[in-house]
């Protein structure tokens, strides 16, 4: 059995969700590097199939969400995974500061993952 888990290539929402209420504070994509990788790997995945290797069993996509208690832990986030997205703009950085002004929160990263489950043949 061979188990692929990767996340998807979309464009990722970031809110802020206070006691006053969410705000969508815009939306984070993944850098191009990181979107060539992704197809990289699901190119050697349809190799495997095409080859008669493994033999695709199941598919499912499930949205991940990533809580950060602050700004701060947020954009620490941002930098040690530089390499995967794209900076966000500072009309995001606005609006989550603005949020968290108005009252405490957390920051919420929606990401969507791919999961397929492979069996090989022979």
């Amino acid at each position: 059995m061979l188990l692929d888990l990767h996340p998807e290539p979309r464009l990722n929402p970031v809110t802020v969700r206070t006691s006053a209420g969410t705000t969508r504070a815009g939306v984070l994509g993944y850098s191009e590097s990181f979107i060539e990788t992704i197809a990289a790997a699901n190119r050697a995945l349809a190799t495997l199939e095409d080859e008669e290797v493994f033999v695709r069993e199941q598919q499912t996509e499930f949205e991940v969400l990533i809580h950060f208690d602050s700004a701060a832990l947020w954009q620490t986030y941002l930098k040690t995974q530089a390499q995967y997205y794209v900076p966000p703009d500072e009309a995001m950085l606005g609006s989550i500061d603005r949020a968290l002004e108005e009252a405490p929160g957390e920051i919420v990263m929606t990401e969507w993952i791919r999961g397929t489950r492979f069996r090989r043949l022979g």
